[in-house]
């Protein structure tokens, strides 16, 4: 009797961590006039850094990543993430509080995840799908100590619902609780 055959899997990532000189990585440039979208929450500004190591590519305080998206579709999802993607809806609850703004930026020089020859820095898609975060991070604080100003990867005031309209996400309104009487079953 033969033995199972194993399944011809990595048991990690294959991403490693950052190599120290990222000299001649891609580069993409956000030009001034391009519209970039931020889907956020209220009552935070459009404008807000994060860097609470919540967000894939935060870097460390006292830096901040900025999180914005070339369409209003992109910058929904990316807001509320897979379960919405997966289910194309959520509850009106979860976007009450939510809004798209259209930002404008001076000239950015962002590291580009979108050449297919980043691989010979060791890069591969996984960096803009894993989680944990760690290894994005790591990643995003190695592009912004190379100089790079943001990275840009394959992901006017807008009301919240029209863009997760355009985003093809349907907002359902909660079910409300009905009053039930229960009966006993009939006798006899």
């Amino acid at each position: 009797m033969t033995a199972p055959r194993k399944p011809n899997r990595q048991s990690g990532p294959a991403l490693g961590s950052p190599p120290a000189d990222l000299s001649g990585f891609p580069s993409a440039s956000l030009d001034r006039f391009q519209g970039a979208y931020r889907a956020f929450r209220t009552p935070k500004e459009p404008g807000w850094y994060s860097s609470s190591g919540e967000g894939r590519f935060d870097l460390k305080p006292p830096h901040g990543t900025l999180y914005v998206a070339d369409d209003v579709g992109t910058a929904v999802r990316e807001r509320l993430g897979e379960v919405a993607v997966r289910s194309q809806s959520v509850p009106r609850s979860v976007v009450e509080d939510m809004a798209v703004a259209c930002l404008s930026f001076e000239r950015r020089n962002c590291a580009s995840l979108a050449y297919s020859g980043i691989v010979r820095w060791g890069v591969t898609r996984e960096l803009e799908t894993m989680v944990p975060y760690e290894l994005p991070q790591t990643w995003a604080n190695a592009f912004f100590t190379a100089g790079f100003e943001g990275i840009q990867w394959l992901g006017a005031d807008l009301d919240f619902e029209g863009a997760c309209a355009e985003a093809g996400i349907a907002i359902v309104d909660s079910p409300k609780r009905a009053k039930l009487d229960v009966i006993a079953p009939p006798v006899g």
